[in-house]
């Protein structure tokens, strides 16, 4: 359930609706905390078979073969490629990619492939939920780490939390990590942390049960988890940067200021990426609290921009690609 298979299991499902059919060969798995669909069960082969593929995975994997009509998906979350990852790419007719910022990134990390734009989109089952009334203002911040939490960041939203609210009773953080992550938290009572895997429909009310989503993540290819949250009707504290910039900006929530800084950890000589500034996390957490009505403003105009982003208008700028270069046929 990483924003990769939760993203492959809609292509598939968006292809079948189509009436393309379609067969998959998953190039890595993980630990599902629950089984996947039938139609995805249905659609897996045991090995990668010799006719054009589309090929969805990150650029730090070396695909299984050389396919001549392969076509790649990719997204990544810093600011330059490795050399060697650009000359398995340029073996590929085509790159797809939904951010304008990694079109442009793979282009000045010298790849020649033809690059398209195709826009992800927010995963089915979220839409608008009121806000009730309640005796505290919760804010969220949430990610599947599994070696990413130096990018998720979540640590920077915790202690933008304590600093914005050293005594403040009626506010509490919502922290939302995997079953097997961990992220170090202070001894506050307000801080809550759910460390285990919820479904489609508990996420879902997970977001509908705060009132602002905190995303301090330094990049993101695309960023599932903000579209969430304004697809539910909650607004967003977050970088514009990166992928979440082709959904993320003032009308739908609060920008946090950032820096350019090099990338780290698994991205380590990989160019750069965001540095949200704690100070200014700690301002929009502080002006969210005192700007409430605003706040469910931001939230309504989201969850009208979200609804543009579906897995139909995916499929309908997917498809003719795949069509243009032989994947489809």
């Amino acid at each position: 359930m990483t924003g990769y298979g939760q993203q492959n299991c809609q292509f598939i499902a968006g292809f079948r609706e189509a009436g393309i059919n379609v067969s998959a060969f998953a190039t890595g798995l993980a630990d599902n905390p629950e089984p996947l669909p039938s139609y995805v069960r249905d659609s897996l082969v045991p090995k990668s078979q010799p006719y054009p593929v589309f090929l969805v995975q990150p650029p730090s994997f070396r695909p299984e073969s050389k396919v001549i009509n392969r076509v790649w998906f990719i997204v990544w979350e810093s600011s330059r490629l490795d050399p060697r990852w650009v000359k398995s790419i340029d073996q590929s007719s085509a790159i797809v990619t939904p951010s304008d910022w990694n079109a442009t990134c793979f282009s000045a990390c010298g790849v020649e492939a033809p690059i398209y734009r195709v826009p992800l989109f927010t995963l089915p089952g979220y839409s608008f939920h009121p806000h009730t009334e309640r005796n505290k203002f919760v804010y969220g911040c949430s990610g599947h780490l599994n070696g990413q939490a130096g990018r998720k960041n979540l640590s920077a939203a915790i202690t933008a939390f304590e600093t914005a609210f050293p005594r403040t009773a009626d506010v509490e953080l919502q922290v939302k990590i995997g079953q097997y992550d961990y992220v170090e938290l202070p001894e506050d009572p307000r801080i809550v942390v759910t460390r285990r895997h919820l479904s489609a429909e508990e996420m879902q009310k997970w977001y509908a049960d705060l009132d602002v989503f905190v995303h301090p993540s330094k990049s993101e290819g695309w960023g599932f988890q903000p579209l969430q949250a304004m697809a539910t009707g909650r607004p967003v504290i977050a970088c514009k940067y990166g992928g979440v910039a082709e959904y993320f900006d003032d009308r739908v929530g609060l920008e946090v200021s950032y820096s350019y800084q090099p990338a780290h950890d698994m991205y380590q000589d990989h160019g750069h990426w965001a540095e949200p500034d704690v100070d200014s996390l700690v301002e929009n957490m502080l002006y969210a609290y005192s700007h409430r009505d605003e706040m469910i403003r931001l939230g309504l105009n989201g969850s009208e921009r979200a609804k543009k982003y579906t897995l139909k208008n995916t499929m309908q700028k997917l498809i003719p690609v795949l069509e243009k270069h032989g994947v489809i046929f």
